[in-house]
């Protein structure tokens, strides 16, 4: 008699005792096939760090990193003590023009006039103009205004520039601000700027020591 039938039957046997055994194991977890691996932990993204915002650095000897603004120009504080600026600018000739009235000249560069309180202790207002110097270096607002901007430059970076003054067919007084936060003036000459400053009023200085 041939074994050959039984061995085959055997085989099914084991074959399907093991998809009972796998059908076994799949009921008792849920349905899901089991696995001997751990489960992998999701992985924590670092939150990242902002970049600190760092304030422009303002060389006293270099005019070129001074800002203009209503409130100041550079290291000149409109409402400082002028005692506590000069040793700060000891880059600079300091000159006396009159009473109260003090002009700061650096080689190459423009020229900071400064008005002083009536008791000279204070900075009541600085501006800057291009002195005996053909091309000086000059500050700038944060717009990028500086000496020799251009009218068209000077309107389109503040649109609420109002015109205080019309001195001559080519020479304009103009200032943006407040009375509560100070004014920033522009003199604008044959379409440049020729003076930039930060006063309490609107005024556009004609005379120093008038």
């Amino acid at each position: 008699m041939s074994t050959r039938p039984l061995r085959i039957v055997g085989a099914v046997v084991v074959v399907l005792t093991l998809a009972a055994c796998a059908s076994s194991a799949v009921a008792e977890s849920g349905g899901e096939p089991t696995s001997s691996a751990a489960p992998v932990a999701p992985v924590a993204m670092p939150t990242p760090t902002p970049s600190p915002t760092l304030e422009p650095v303002v060389d006293p000897s270099d005019v070129t990193t001074w800002t203009v603004s209503a409130e100041r120009i550079g290291p000149v504080v409109r409402g400082g003590a002028y005692a506590d600026l000069v040793p700060d600018t000891a880059a600079f000739t300091v000159t006396g023009w009159c009473q109260g009235v003090m002009a700061f000249d650096g080689e190459g560069t423009a020229q900071f006039v400064i008005r002083l309180s009536d008791d000279e202790a204070q900075v009541r207002a600085v501006w800057v103009v291009p002195g005996a110097v053909e091309e000086p270096l000059s500050p700038a607002t944060a717009e990028g205004i500086r000496l020799g901007s251009t009218t068209a430059a000077l309107t389109a970076a503040y649109p609420d520039l109002v015109t205080v003054v019309q001195r001559g067919a080519d020479t304009w007084g103009y200032a943006v601000g407040s009375d509560a936060d100070g004014w920033l003036q522009f003199i604008v000459e044959n379409d440049a700027v020729v003076l930039m400053g930060a006063s309490e009023r609107q005024m556009a200085p004609k005379e120093w020591c008038a």
